[in-house]
């Protein structure tokens, strides 16, 4: 269970703070059902993918 989106051109595909809480509630969320939490990032020439870890701001 998850969520992916792209970023623009020229920007990082490094999850910026709106993500990491995202990824928070998707963890927080989810865990409660026993299921793993995927968020995957797609930009112009990279993609970032975390597996349910839960960040810090």
């Amino acid at each position: 269970m998850g969520e992916w989106h792209s970023h623009p051109p020229g920007i990082s595909t490094r999850p910026s703070s709106h993500d990491i809480r995202l990824l928070n509630y998707l963890v927080e969320t989810l865990k409660h059902e026993g299921l793993p939490s995927v968020m995957l990032i797609v930009g112009e020439n990279q993609e970032t993918c975390s597996i349910g870890k839960e960040y810090n701001c």
